[in-house]
């Protein structure tokens, strides 16, 4: 499925290509011409645009109409950057740099170091300018233009089908690839910060529990009548051995010694049940707390004997 942003650069491309197809070159093997038709490129695409020129066209009207068509050019490499950049797909110069390890990165530097020309400067070559001669080399390299030298141009080399149009593809397949980098790294991020909350939740929740909870209640008293403050109103409890490891941590909305004889998982029947000396539990009698808290609590204690430590379904949590 293509991103957003591959549509809008495609939309650019696409509005380029339009106007261009009514100011396409014009090479001086036309002067003279009264009729004139777009290029084939142009045709290709269901432009097929015609021109008249009452007086035939003169070097001057030529000069005018492919001027106007380069700065088409130019005002194109700026709104593509922008779009870039407004996107995070070139980066600033705080955020950081290009990445040369994604295919279509010398494009990009290309896009950027022409819009800074186009955008922040008076938009004209400079042959006399080293930084010019070296973009308007590197174009000349990078899409292996057959193209006048550095030193004698009147103007970066724009053209549509040699430049422009694998320039376009080759920056929308590098935003592809950021992009799709970018997500994975935003679903990384935030899978380890739901993982961190879960690990300190886990901590408060052995915490809060202990706090609240009290002491601890010796078999004895659990076993003697009304030796715990068990109201029934639903309660979390765990069962520990004498060194105070975790046997087994449950939750009910019963009093904790009905659970002795349930009848689909009677404590009194587990192999356990005689290995535990001490217990613990609190109050809670809204269901989900006690779920969430039980499930919070063998995660922190990780009691030897809960047999079932699979993630409950949702739906029978809230």
């Amino acid at each position: 499925m293509r991103s957003r942003l591959a549509h809008e650069i495609d939309a650019q491309l696409e509005s380029l290509m339009s106007v261009r197809a009514v100011f396409p070159y014009m090479g001086s093997d036309m002067l003279g011409k009264r009729t004139v038709r777009t290029a084939p490129l142009y045709r290709a695409k269901g432009l097929d645009v015609r021109f008249h020129f009452p007086d035939g066209l003169t070097r001057k009207s030529i000069s005018k109409v492919n001027g106007i068509g380069h700065w088409v050019n130019q005002s194109y490499i700026i709104r593509l950057c922008a779009l870039l950049e407004a996107n995070g797909v070139i980066p600033s110069r705080r955020q950081g740099r290009i990445d040369q390890a994604v295919d279509g990165h010398k494009d990009i530097d290309i896009l950027r170091r022409l819009r800074g020309v186009f955008a922040h400067t008076d938009g004209q070559y400079d042959r006399e300018k080293s930084e010019h001669r070296k973009l308007y080399n590197k174009i000349r390299a990078h899409y292996n233009l057959a193209v006048i030298g550095a030193d004698k141009a009147a103007s970066f080399p724009l053209s549509i089908d040699t430049v422009l149009i694998p320039l376009t593809k080759r920056c929308r397949s590098y935003a592809d690839e950021v992009l799709s980098r970018s997500k994975a790294t935003d679903s990384d991020a935030l899978t380890h910060a739901l993982r961190c909350s879960l690990k300190q939740a886990v901590t408060d929740a052995k915490k809060w529990f202990e706090t609240s909870s009290g002491r601890t209640h010796t078999r004895t008293e659990f076993e003697a009548r009304a030796q715990i403050p068990d109201t029934g109103e639903g309660s979390v409890y765990v069962f520990l051995r004498a060194r105070g490891r975790s046997v087994y941590v449950g939750q009910t909305s019963r009093r904790i010694k009905n659970r002795l004889h349930d009848q689909r998982s009677p404590h009194k029947m587990k192999r356990w049940w005689d290995s535990w000396s001490r217990m613990r539990f609190v109050t809670l009698r809204d269901e989900t707390d006690r779920k969430v808290l039980e499930m919070l609590l063998i995660l922190a204690m990780k009691p030897t004997e809960n047999e079932d430590l699979r993630p409950k379904p949702i739906q029978e949590m809230f």
